[in-house]
């Protein structure tokens, strides 16, 4: 099968370690909550939408109460059609939902009463991708000084005894390190493993984070360049992670009374104006162009001449969870990079929040306003998304202002 994410040529050659789908099944009253994580790259929406329909009949769940995330590995099969690279294997479609199903029914089988305590550290992981030069322009390189979005949250689910049944954590880092044509599910699969381990269960579960513009460190050469990580370094990044979530652990953390809600809205992202025909038909018979590009061009031509618009206002989700007073997980579809995810830490800052991307798919990279002039490929890519501009000034407003309306609200309070 093809591979997506790093541009590895020729296809699977080799599974170094396996890739997961986990499910945690949550239950309140007459409050029922499926969380999912999948050690894949991202899905389409309309993936989503499929997989969600299937949990909605076997479960009865509406969409707002199923939560599904993807680690973001880029040691991965193909689920998309991301960067007009091809398409899906519908077979291997049809394996994923298979094995979400038997998670979810395997997770709901054996729950039991939880007491939930949470806390929040910090990791050394990422690095910002974004170096500016003497220009004030990004380019590809390590930034040590970058901005980067810090924070590792957890929660623990015990048991009576105080075993530990299930965690949650997250770090804001593209899992990018491996560019072999084996598969793996990355520095998020070692944490995993590890927490499983040591905690003895099998419910541990990685959620990935702010992490669109940032790559682990050991990959960082210097200030100039990146180089391809060993499986030996993977190991050691996704041991940093466990290490960091066991040691906080240790500490007294906030005990968190139950109190489930969810909330799941479309918000706009703005886009600058679509282009015109003559510059998309520059596009297409350029010889000089990517030939991504040109299918782009291509498909954005096809909408023309079916008189169909060029949406320059895509639609993200927003799925806000709260497990209990003090602890909520919002999840965006789309590629946060970790300014946005900062500021939405600054509308949730009290107790501990999840801020996660690749949440219900991922429809686009998420710079902010002030990102937009320095360019590089977190601005210039949404033609990877099919979109057919780039992200445009006030951008990040609509979601912002969604977030705190549903604050404000108390729907989904900050406390």
């Amino acid at each position: 099968m093809p591979m997506e994410g790093l541009g590895q040529k020729g296809g699977c050659t080799a599974i170094h370690d396996d890739l997961w789908v986990r499910a945690l099944f949550l239950e309140q009253g007459d409050k029922e909550i499926l969380i999912l994580s999948f050690d894949l790259l991202f899905f389409e929406r309309a993936v989503v939408d499929r997989f969600k329909g299937a949990l909605s009949r076997a479960f009865g769940l509406a969409a707002r109460d199923v939560f599904l995330n993807t680690t973001h590995t880029h040691a991965g099969p193909r689920i998309s059609r991301w960067a007009y690279g091809g398409a899906p294997d519908a077979v291997y479609l049809d394996q994923i939902e298979e094995a979400m199903m038997e998670a979810a029914k395997d997770a709901q089988s054996r729950q039991r009463t939880a007491f939930l305590h949470a806390g929040v550290t910090r990791t050394r992981l990422p690095v910002s991708r974004r170096k500016l030069d003497e220009n004030g322009l990004a380019r590809w390189s390590p930034s040590r000084s970058g901005i980067i979005c810090d924070a590792l949250p957890f929660c623990l689910f015990r048991d009576s005894e105080g075993a530990v049944i299930s965690a949650l954590f997250s770090v804001a880092c593209h899992p990018s390190m491996i560019y072999e044509t084996s598969i793996s599910a990355e520095f998020p699969g070692v944490a995993t493993r590890k927490l499983n381990e040591y905690f003895a269960t099998e419910g541990c579960m990685f959620l990935q984070g702010a992490a669109g513009d940032t790559k682990p460190r050991h990959v960082a050469v210097d200030e100039e360049r990146w180089r391809e990580g060993t499986w030996e370094e993977m190991e050691a990044a996704g041991t940093e992670v466990a290490e960091a979530v066991i040691a906080a652990a240790q500490d007294e953390l906030r005990p968190i009374a139950a109190d489930l809600r969810t909330h799941l809205i479309d918000v706009p992202y703005l886009l600058e104006a679509a282009p015109s025909r003559e510059e998309l038909e520059k596009v297409f018979s350029s010889e000089t162009e990517h030939p991504g590009r040109k299918a782009w061009a291509q498909e954005m031509l096809t909408r023309l001449d079916r008189g169909l618009p060029l949406c320059v206002e895509p639609f993200v989700s927003a799925h806000l969870l709260q497990l209990g007073r003090g602890l909520r997980l919002i999840g965006i579809e789309g590629e946060v990079l970790a300014r946005l995810g900062l500021r939405m830490l600054e509308i949730y800052s009290q107790g501990v929040t999840f801020v996660l991307g690749y949440t219900n798919g991922a429809r686009i990279y998420m710079p902010v306003t002030e990102e937009l002039p320095e360019s590089g490929y977190e601005v210039e890519s949404a033609w990877e998304y099919h979109h057919p501009s780039r992200p445009a000034a006030g951008c990040e407003k609509p979601l912002l202002d969604t977030l705190r309306i549903v604050r404000d609200s108390g729907e989904i309070p900050n406390e």
